[in-house]
């Protein structure tokens, strides 16, 4: 047995090591090396930054780097390196890549200048793609760098340069606020801007947020009071929540009184809100179900979002009957008020969840073709689905 094992271990770490010749080869030399490499072969530099810590990035060397097609692509078209970003590349990282989230996908040329960049997780179909990108000049983000700088890219561009700059794993808060706040104010509701300042929108430090403040009722004529105020709360959630994840107990605080002195309506919703979602994070679901009620009753109900963020919690970790009962009722109202998948989706799970089979058997069958309209993967429903039991015949 002892020998069998030893043998199927070899043979994967054969397997495996077969699979890295085939895959993106990694030279080894320094960054400067690889410079001087970039400017002889006139290939660009590609820079794997990565961290010990990155699931991510065990991720795609594991699964994504060692595959053929990527070995293809990349050791023809690049000169790949790849770098500890907290080890040997720390200064690189503090001085020039500044990179906060891993791993990041960095295209260079022999100058050293940023062609492209993507941060995150990827498949080898993407990764493939970035890489595409990184050597189409009308692709690249240093394109849009440009063009930007230049004042040479259209409303639309700008909001593709700023989710560009995003997926980079750069601060585009600070070009958004300043967009928004050197365009003419009459502009400020028009239909780019506000996609940019609903979609990407996120730090209600920077001073543009005075300005979607100042010109909610004309958002609200436009895009709906539901969207805008929607919008604001979660700005203010995602700050907040932020603190909790830091744990700074004195920030959270100081944004609670800063909204209970400001003159915005929504400033008490928005603390029960955090605060509910504090002992979530914190993992106090007895505190959680003790306020739960209390929240609903007073900000809540005809927020169908609050209904079902309330409800889905609620499913996910009460045992108590008549907890779930409510949360049934919670998200039957949300439904009625909005239709959607994600709506439909949790409402069957509270029925799974009262032992009301048929009734989410049917629940999940029009979620399932919500999901086909809205182009929602309904994987979830049919999960749900294939774990009920059979429907009661009459």
């Amino acid at each position: 047995m002892k020998n069998s094992l030893v043998f199927l271990f070899l043979i994967l770490c054969l397997y495996k090591a077969d699979a890295q010749k085939k895959g993106l080869q990694f030279q080894d030399i320094s960054y400067e090396q690889a410079l001087q490499k970039s400017a002889a072969e006139k290939k660009p530099v590609f820079l794997f930054g990565y961290a010990t810590w990155c699931h991510f990035c065990e991720y795609m060397k594991d699964s994504v780097l060692i595959t053929e097609a990527v070995g293809n692509f990349y050791n023809e078209n690049f000169i790949c390196i790849k770098m500890d970003l907290e080890k040997e590349g720390k200064n690189l990282n503090q001085k020039t890549i500044r990179a906060k989230s891993f791993p990041v996908l960095l295209f260079m040329n022999a100058q050293g200048e940023m062609l492209h960049r993507v941060t995150g997780k990827k498949d080898a179909q993407d990764f493939i793609q970035i890489g595409k990108d990184a050597l189409d000049s009308t692709k690249q983000l240093r394109t849009f760098v440009y063009k930007y700088r230049d004042g040479k890219l259209s409303p639309q561009q700008t909001y593709e340069y700023f989710k560009m700059v995003d997926r980079a794993g750069m601060d585009n808060q600070s070009l958004i606020n300043n967009y928004l706040t050197i365009i003419p104010e009459d502009k400020l509701t028009a239909t780019y801007s506000w996609k940019m300042m609903y979609e990407l929108y996120k730090d209600i430090e920077q001073p543009c947020m005075k300005l979607i403040l100042d010109h909610r009722i004309d958002y609200a004529a436009k895009y709906t009071a539901d969207s805008i105020d929607n919008k604001i709360m979660g700005l203010y959630i995602n700050a907040l929540m932020s603190k909790v994840q830091m744990v700074d107990s004195n920030g959270y605080l100081s944004i609670q009184q800063k909204l209970r002195a400001s003159e915005i309506d929504l400033a008490e919703k928005i603390i029960a809100f955090a605060d509910l979602n504090k002992m979530k994070m914190k993992g106090d679901w007895e505190g959680y179900f003790h306020n739960v009620d209390s929240f609903v009753v007073k900000y809540a109900t005809n927020d169908y979002r609050r209904l079902n963020d309330v409800a889905y919690n609620i499913f996910e970790k009460a045992y108590d009957k008549d907890l779930l009962r409510r949360a049934e009722g919670w998200s039957l109202k949300a439904v009625s008020l909005m239709d959607t998948y994600k709506n439909n989706y949790t409402l069957a799970c509270l029925y799974y969840r009262n032992e009301k089979y048929d009734e989410a058997r049917t629940v999940l069958y029009h979620a399932i073709d919500q999901a086909t309209k809205q182009g929602v993967d309904p994987k979830q429903s049919l999960q749900l689905i294939s774990r009920l039991p059979p429907p009661n015949k009459k």
